[in-house]
């Protein structure tokens, strides 16, 4: 059974009147071989910090079949009613959202299963939509496909893997400026996509520059084993979706006030298609990372954030 590793941070804000905390969960992979053991441990990890809000950034699922049959839609729509039970869940969209695992040249989102999700109370798809209410505001942008995979040339990413496209990310940040811009100065703003890399290029900064925090994943926090995670503190980790080796930015991004980038750790580190790498998963923990926001202190300006971690 999976335990799960929860990074607190105790972040301060001059907005902030009285404190709440948020829970980000990414890269669930839902699929039919994902236990309800498992879904169930997550769900009470999170309902232990009454959060105000539950976000999401992006991998829901692992492939598009997986909530084809009844009973598996059910299960999945089960957990995330359970989820706007305990707080506002907001989601986005990540690269695995549109994969066909039978058919992997034509992409498609399942856009009947995100209608259901938005239909339940407390919880919206953010699929280059925003929520808000009066303390915050939630903007959520799907990266395309051909983010992910450069060209559309999928045959190609199996053979050898390829870097996603910065360029193509430009084109979605400015195709999307209307959820970018003239945000609300009394309210704190989070963007949620799915993946870090190239969001802290000075191009797609021009465009996120109005926002406090970056909510990611993706980046399955390198792949570091969990008996290594007390002692490895580097933000690099030893493998990147894309194969690179140590490459940086993938895991508790989060250090100083003044950081915006968070890369969390995913609740399911290989998916079923890593094939025999998936039955690693027992050896790797569900990751959580919870953002207390206090008001904001002087004294503190610019300081390290007072962070502590749970492993249960």
């Amino acid at each position: 059974m999976n335990k799960v590793w929860t990074n607190i941070y105790t972040l301060q804000r001059p907005e902030i009147e009285k404190k709440f905390s948020i829970v980000v969960g990414n890269d669930l992979h839902f699929h039919p071989n994902l236990k309800t053991e498992k879904l169930n441990k997550i769900l009470n990890e999170i309902a232990k910090f009454s959060p105000e809000y539950i976000m999401l950034p992006g991998d829901i699922i692992s492939y598009t079949e997986a909530t084809e049959s009844t009973y598996e839609r059910n299960r999945l729509l089960k957990l995330f009613q359970e989820f706007g039970e305990i707080a506002p869940t907001m989601i986005s969209l990540g690269s695995h959202d549109y994969y066909k695992k039978e058919d992997k040249l034509n992409p498609t989102l399942d856009k009947s299963l995100y209608h259901q999700i938005n239909e339940l109370p407390n919880v919206q798809v953010l699929h280059n939509t925003h929520y808000i209410d009066d303390r915050i505001y939630v903007a959520g942008i799907t990266q395309s496909y051909g983010y992910y995979h450069p060209g559309d040339n999928f045959s190609k990413h199996l053979i050898k893997p390829v870097k996603e496209d910065k360029e193509v990310l430009l084109k979605d940040l400015k195709g999307h400026l209307k959820e970018l811009r003239n945000l609300p100065k009394d309210k704190l703003k989070f963007v949620l996509i799915h993946s870090p890399i190239h969001v802290d290029s000075i191009e797609a900064q021009a465009y996120l520059n109005e926002f406090d925090y970056i909510l990611s994943g993706h980046m399955h926090n390198g792949c570091v084993p969990s008996f290594l995670l007390h002692f490895w503190k580097s933000t690099r980790g030893f493998i990147a979706p894309n194969g690179a080796l140590f490459p940086k930015n993938e895991r508790d991004t989060l250090r100083f006030q003044e950081d915006k980038l968070l890369v969390n750790g995913p609740l399911t580190t290989f998916q079923p298609d890593s094939t025999l790498k998936y039955y690693l998963n027992e050896l790797f923990p569900a990751y959580l990372s919870v953002l207390e926001f206090t008001k904001y202190s002087e004294d503190k300006e610019n300081k390290k954030i007072p962070k502590r971690t749970l492993y249960r």
